[in-house]
Order: C-alpha cells, then structure tokens, then sequence
C-alpha cells in the first residue's frame, strides 16, 4: 500500500511542482495557511497534531479543495500571467472536513487531492514555536510529513485602510428562497456578515433603498429596502429606519462597523432615479417613479431634499457621523460629467458634512472637485497618484485583466496576494469590489447557481462575481481566492505595524531590498518566494529591535 502525504505552499496550484515549505509564521490571532497533498488507493485516516504544551494547541481547520466550472476563464484582453485559459474545471471552493486542536478524519481513496489547512494561535499558543505533525493511515501503512511552526513575535494592528466587498443582500434571500427581511433572512444575513468580516471587510454595502446596480434600464432586481417611505395624501413623505436600525446593529455584532450608503443614482452615469418603494396609505406598495424618471429631474430631487435631512439626522441620533459613505452614482465616464456635476452640487450640501464615494476612472472628476473620495481602477490609478490625489482608493473587477493584480480564478495565487503590498507602496486609503456574493447572471438577467455557474452566466471571468460559496443551511462556504485575499492584507497589516515602529521610509526600502526594485500596480514580484522573505525581515527587524540595547 503506497501513501503520500506533503505539506505545499498555499500558494502553490495544482498543477505546478512544488517544494515542501521550510516553516509556517503564525501571528498571534491570525489565521495563516497551508496546503496538504494526499495519496491513498483505499480508505485511510488523517491526523494532524502540534507539539505544544497541553493547553496551547493552536486551533487548526482542515477543508477539501474542490474544483468548480469555469466556462468564461479569462478576460478578452489579458496578458500572459495566467494558469488557465481554456475552460474546464479549477481549483477554489473549500469545504470543511475537520476543525479543533487536533485534526481527526477519515478520508476515501484519492490520488492527489489537496486540502487547505488553516492555523490559528491565540495567546497561549504565541509563546511558543512549535512542529505541526500530519499522519496518514491505511491498511498498517502509514505516511508522516512535519512541519514547523515559528510564531512571529507581535501582533498585529486592525487593518488600517477601508476595505469593501459589495455585500448582496437580495442575491442570499434569492438563493435560500426565503421572504426578503423574514427571520430566516436575517438569520442568514448574520452568518454572511460575519464572513464578510472574516475577510477583514470593516465597510458593509448598506441598501437603503434597492441598489441601482447590476441591472438594465427596466429590469429589476428582488427589493432589498431598509428605509420605509409613506407618502400622505397630500404627496408629503415620511421615513421610518427599523430595518435599517437592525441592519446596523447586525453589522456592529459582526463586527463591521462603517457603512456604505447605496448609491442615490443609477449606475453608469447619473441618468435615472433608482427603484423606490413606497406605501401609499392603503398599505399597499408601488415604485415611487418610473425607470425613466431622470436622476437631476425635478421631481426625483424634490424627493431627496425631503430624504436627504431625514436620513443624515437619524445617522447621527446612531452614532454613525465618521462611520457612514455615500455613493452618488457607480462608474460614471467622461460623457456624464455634467449630469454627475448637477447630481453632487444638489447632494453634497445637503450630507451636511457625510463624505462622497464613487468608482470612476476619468480624472476629470477629481481634477474638477466633483468626487470627494475617488475608488479608481487599479489600471487608471496612475494620474490621481501624479496628482497626489487625497483620499483616495482602488477596485479591481473584470476589466482589469492585463498587468495588475485581480482574484480570477485562473490567475496565480500569488498575483492577488501581491494586492496588500501594492496597496501600501501607492499608499491608498481603501480598497473596494464589486462582488462579495453577487450570484445573479450579468444585468441580474436571472439567478444562477455559482457552484455550477462561476462566471456570471458567461459575462465575467470566472471567481469575479463572489469570494464565497452558498452552502446548505446558509452557510457561508469559503474559496482559496478569499484565503488567499486575507493573506495578502495581513501582509498589508504587517507593513503598516512595520512603519509605526521603524518609519515608511525604511519599510519601503525594505520592500525594495527584496524585490530588488519598489513594486507598482504593473511591476511587481512574480514569485512566491517573495512573501516568505517579506515576513522572514519582518520577524528580524522586530527581534532586532527587541534585543538592541535601547530598544530603537
């Protein structure tokens, strides 16, 4: 009976050879991960097991990777720095198998199948390195394969940028197929928002109103509403925020808590006013005005100058003045620069003070004042960093497929880790993407099945639409592309911890010593290695640091 049994870089695909890691860096209250590969022709028990004294065990997570179908793989235009590109079935759902301070499980016959194994320490296990020791059984023939595990000596800040994956409300209660709003969606919004969190997301798409976003002129999407609207028989409106009071107060138990208010236009450029539900006082509901109804047109402003004072009252009777964003319109070009200036000049003011967020490219708009905080494509950033725009954040989605980093599943894992470091180096204040779990086909034309579907219904690249999967019960199920996103922000963590203790200056030229040059969004490191070495001199400058005689 033949067993094979080796610890793989996270990093490392499938298909590609692979050398055993040499150690794994646990940071304190983290979760850092590793791959294993497994042979076995009957059925055979796994266990893995630390070294730690009793007590100390680090909490380990053991989950199977399973491939999915890709059918649109890569973007149209890309360059060469992909794994696949013709469609098939990939590597990146996970699934659990096994969690606790001791792995124990039962596995089938398998040739070569991988499993991600997770490994987090808490403050007792931070006082001591440790081996991680994993051994497979069959039929009184065993394999073994350790690892050890060296804990790095501080722990890390919060993450200090913003980060937001566009949270999808309607798409879980579409999915489940339960009432938007009953208690079983709320209850899978619970499970949700805590991934989302787990994913170090600290600012949550808020759907004050349905979101104008992902849907053609005319179409719709299921109504996720939090703010009820009346309207009187005289046409005089009025708010009510119980929904919108839980959905803060779900979040913040979560653990998020800053707030995106949904965009107050349609996407694309400024053009309608976007679906409103309201009650008349009959109780029944109807959109407040037709798809066609213009963004800067009378009647639609009319609206927000009732809205607007209402709402911005209540977030500061919430506690959320500094902790809530506004969105005017998303992806607006330069042919809708005058409808975007009517929009802001009208909507600005009357934030009283709520800052302005908007993905765009077109520098126009920040050149000419009209966007407050522009999010811009990592492709276009180059202008604003030349005009030392401030604040400013990035996105990535399924147009940048050429050069910069993104989360395709057919790219490298290591050109979506490279995110974090790139984010320091041109020293954005947030970072932003569309899909957090946007399971609709393109246009939200229909819903669709993303354990079966990964593209959109064909329109994006596959893995671009959401970084996790919809599990029976409604459960959150994670992918190796969400992994390996959080590692590459705890290396975003890590170089910000870095330049509170030792200057930006020395850490970027510490980025620059092992790169062997400073990185951008379009030239960076391609290899893994590059992330071992960063945390090796992360670790040796601090216990310099630790042991130098007056502590600096």
């Amino acid at each position: 009976m033949q067993l094979q049994l080796s610890f793989i870089p996270a990093l490392s695909p499938e298909e590609a050879p692979f050398s055993p890691p040499e150690s794994l860096t646990c940071v304190m209250g983290e979760e850092t991960h590793v791959q294993l590969c497994i042979s076995c022709q009957s059925p055979a028990h796994l266990s893995i097991v630390s070294d730690a004294p009793e007590g100390s065990h680090p909490h380990l997570l053991l989950q199977k990777v399973e491939k999915v179908p890709c059918g649109l793989v890569v973007p149209e235009v890309r360059d060469e720095d992909y794994l696949y590109t013709a469609p098939g079935e990939y590597p990146d759902r996970l699934v659990d198998l096994s969690c606790g301070p001791e792995i124990c499980t039962d596995l089938p016959p398998c040739h070569e199948a991988f499993f991600f194994l997770s490994v987090r320490a808490d403050a007792a296990t931070a006082a001591h390195d440790m081996t991680l020791t994993a051994t497979l059984e069959a039929q009184g023939t065993s394999a073994r394969a350790a690892l050890p595990l060296r804990v790095f000596p501080d722990c890390l800040p919060p993450l200090p940028i913003h980060h937001t994956q566009w949270f999808h409300a309607d798409c879980l209660a579409d999915y489940y197929h339960v009432p938007v709003f009953s208690e079983e969606h709320w209850a899978i919004l619970r499970r949700f928002m805590v991934s989302l969190h787990d994913h170090m997301v600290n600012l949550i798409l808020t759907p004050i109103f349905p979101p104008p976003l992902d849907v053609l002129p005319e179409g719709e999407r299921t109504p996720v509403q939090l703010v009820d609207v009346e309207e009187d028989e005289e046409g005089q409106f009025s708010f009510r925020y119980d929904r919108f009071d839980r959905w803060v107060d779900l979040a913040r138990a979560c653990g998020i808590f800053d707030f995106e208010i949904s965009h107050l236009f349609t996407q694309w450029g400024v053009k309608y006013a976007p679906r409103i539900l309201v009650r008349d006082t009959d109780g029944s509901l109807r959109r407040l005005f037709p798809w066609s109804e213009p963004g800067t047109g009378d009647r639609y402003l009319a609206f927000l100058d009732s809205f607007l004072p209402s709402l911005v009252n209540h977030l500061r009777e919430t506690g959320l003045e500094g902790h809530a964003f506004f969105h005017i319109s998303d992806e607006p070009g330069e042919k809708d620069i005058e409808t975007y200036r009517k929009a802001a000049a009208f909507v600005i003011p009357r934030l009283q003070g709520f800052p302005t967020m908007d993905a765009l490219s077109c520098v126009r708009y920040s050149r000419e004042g009209l966007v407050q905080t522009p999010v811009v494509s990592l492709d276009h950033l180059d202008p604003f960093l030349e005009d030392q725009v401030h604040p400013l954040w990035g996105y990535y989605c399924c147009a940048q497929g050429t050069d910069v980093p993104n989360r395709f599943i057919s790219m490298p894992r290591r050109r979506s880790r490279i995110l974090g470091t790139l984010l320091y180096v041109t020293h954005l204040q947030g970072f932003l993407h569309w899909g957090f779990n946007f399971y609709n086909a393109q246009f939200s034309l229909r819903h669709l099945d993303p354990h079966q579907e990964t593209d959109a219904g064909h329109a994006f690249p596959s893995g671009d639409a959401f970084l996790v999967y919809p599990e029976e019960g409604g459960i959150p199920g994670e992918s190796i592309r969400g992994k390996i996103l959080r590692d590459g922000l705890m290396d975003l963590r890590l170089l910000y911890y870095l330049e509170s203790r030792f200057g930006r200056e020395r850490v970027l030229s510490l980025i620059r010593d092992i790169a062997g040059y400073l990185p951008d969004m379009r030239r960076y490191p391609r290899e893994d290695a590059f992330f071992e070495r960063l945390w090796d001199a992360a670790g040796h400058m601090l216990r310099d640091l630790q042991f130098s005689p007056d502590g600096v």
